[in-house]
């Protein structure tokens, strides 16, 4: 599982692309509200494939990680508006410290070292299976079949469509309607999704303006 983490005031959308994803929801507790007891768990479920989920601060902070060590989890995470630092919390008594957004949602051990001793060669076999990945056709430009709210995206148009649903306040109304339509291209799931045994990787998305951080939105997506 990731540390337990909030998003620093900004709203999260998360889609499950491939295999399971579990959230572990916990109670916000402020610097005023400091005490020894443990971290008050609200909700704790598991989302399956193609699932939307949605948090900011005001539900609550949350840790992210798969629930299954035998299968790959794929997960696209969207902020808006951005940030760079967040803040993750001690179970045990609600005490924080300051971290980057990336590392907050990486697993907080991902592996032991006699585990990682022992480990077998990578194979293609951990990798997810190609016949198990949905497609889209790589050659859709970024405005092909957006007029269409149940035409599949891919994350180029999703990147485009966020930038619009994006409001001066940085709210992003209907970015969960977008997330569901998104299916990653062929080109896309060779780009981004990575994995080998025992690691878990996360790819900063470019957005579509000019650099990551003076978007309107940020992405990443992680490999479980």
């Amino acid at each position: 599982m990731s540390p337990i983490h909030d998003h620093a005031g900004s709203s999260c959308w998360v889609k499950v692309l491939q295999g399971q994803l579990r959230e572990v929801r916990y109670e916000y507790r402020t610097a005023d509200d400091q005490s020894d007891k443990e971290l008050a768990v609200l909700a704790d479920r598991t989302f399956e494939p193609e699932s939307v989920a949605y948090i900011n601060d005001t539900q609550g902070v949350h840790a992210m990680g798969n629930p299954n060590p035998d299968t790959v989890t794929v997960s696209l995470h969207v902020y808006a508006p951005p940030y760079v630092l967040c803040k993750m919390f001690d179970p045990k008594n609600g005490s924080t410290k300051e971290g980057s957004m990336a590392a907050a949602i990486m697993p907080k051990n991902p592996f032991a070292a006699e585990a990682a001793a022992s480990a077998a060669p990578q194979s293609d076999s951990t990798s997810p299976s190609d016949a198990k990945r949905p497609r889209l056709d790589s050659s859709l430009s970024p405005s092909a079949g957006l007029a269409d709210t149940a035409t599949p995206m891919n994350l180029w148009q999703l990147q485009t469509e966020l930038k619009r649903a994006v409001r001066p306040d940085g709210s992003c109304e209907g970015a969960a309607a977008l997330l569901r339509r998104l299916v990653l291209a062929e080109h896309e799931w060779k780009e981004f999704v990575h994995f080998e045994k025992y690691r878990c990787e996360s790819s900063s998305l470019p957005s579509v303006s000019a650099t990551h951080l003076a978007a309107d939105t940020s992405s990443l997506l992680s490999v479980w």
